[in-house]
């Protein structure tokens, strides 16, 4: 496993989009030159990928699939929003949840982890955060966390926490967990990390 120790801010989340040659990257809006990017990279690749998503809610799965011929790179993907499907479906032990919480990177690995079980892909995505308004019981975890992880087939995991601005409520904040999410994956794909 490879966790990143740092917090991600919306600020670095910017630098992040600028070093990936994303100019036109905005948080609060659907980037499809972020994702047509994402996409034409795993063709080129000749990779796969699914998604198991918690505060994402399927938009990860439904930004993979926007363009025509995604069933060539996109294997599938499981909506995991409740407790229970991350543990029965993905495998994600009510210990771990227990001891790391529900958002935190060690369950979004889990996740990742539990996936490629269930789907054979060459990559995993998954994510699990606080959208809010309410839900955030932990104080390392307000509302506007998330944690992401990247799971590969060779077994390596990758993952990060991310911290964004509540300000536009749920819906607003479930599309910047989107958008910093294949932000991220995408950094992931051209070997920039944090």
């Amino acid at each position: 496993m490879c966790a990143s120790k740092l917090i991600i801010t919306e600020k670095q989340i910017y630098t992040l989009a600028s070093q990936c040659a994303i100019d036109d990257f905005a948080l609060d809006k659907t980037n499809w030159h972020l994702v047509d990017t994402i996409v034409k990279k795993l063709t080129a690749d000749k990779l796969s990928v699914a998604t198991a998503e918690s505060c994402t809610g399927g938009m990860l799965a439904s930004a993979l699939t926007h363009f025509p011929g995604s069933s060539n790179y996109f294997m599938g993907s499981i909506v995991a929003y409740n407790p229970k499907v991350k543990k029965n479906l993905l495998n994600v032990s009510e210990d771990v949840i227990n001891t790391h919480s529900i958002y935190s990177q060690v369950v979004a690995e889990k996740m990742a982890y539990g996936l490629r079980a269930i789907i054979n892909s060459d990559i995993t995505l998954s994510t699990t955060g606080v959208a809010g308004p309410s839900g955030a019981e932990l104080p390392q975890y307000p509302v506007g966390s998330m944690a992401v992880a990247i799971s590969y087939a060779d077994n390596l995991i990758i993952s990060t926490q991310f911290i964004l601005n509540q300000n536009g409520g749920r819906a607003l904040l479930r599309k910047k967990f989107c958008n910093a999410a294949l932000l991220y994956f995408h950094a992931r794909q051209l070997n920039l990390l944090f």
